[in-house]
């Protein structure tokens, strides 16, 4: 099973989706299908992790709040990037009780199909996270500006 609200013994002061695609999903049933797609183009259940719910907002820390290293961590990337809005869309993802999926392609041809997968699946804000960059993917379109069927 993928990792669900990861313990952060590992990671960062806060979760820290570098080397990952991530995605923020309305749906556990979207969340399920794009699971057994991940792990049937290859990636392991260690490689996908969820966040969900309180816990994974807590997770996630996205105001750097939960510690002084996580406050001048985000401090830090207010100033140098604008992963910042991620982290508030994520926030208001999780509290809405969606849910953000970030998955750790081994190798490059994963990234793009981990990409596909997450978008084809009705993920928002599909994204990779390098080092020293975000490559975006999946462009949202505006929802006021979606078209009725019935129309």
């Amino acid at each position: 099973m993928a990792r669900v609200n990861p313990s952060l013994a590992n990671e960062q002061a806060q979760y820290n989706p570098v080397h990952r695609v991530t995605g923020l999903f309305d749906s556990h049933d979207a969340v399920t299908a794009a699971l057994c797609d991940l792990e049937e183009a290859g990636f392991g259940r260690e490689d996908i992790d969820i966040l969900a719910g309180a816990e994974g907002e807590h997770v996630l820390d996205p105001s750097g709040q939960a510690s002084t290293t996580g406050h001048w961590y985000r401090k830090l990337e207010d100033w140098v990037s604008d992963t910042s809005k991620f982290q508030e869309l994520a926030s208001a993802t999780l509290n809405a009780g969606g849910f953000v999926v970030a998955a750790r392609p081994g190798e490059e041809a994963l990234k793009g199909r981990a990409m596909e997968i997450l978008a084809q699946h009705g993920a928002r804000d599909v994204k990779y996270w390098a080092t020293w960059y975000v490559e975006q993917g999946h462009e949202d379109e505006p929802r006021q500006n979606l078209k009725r069927d019935d129309q």
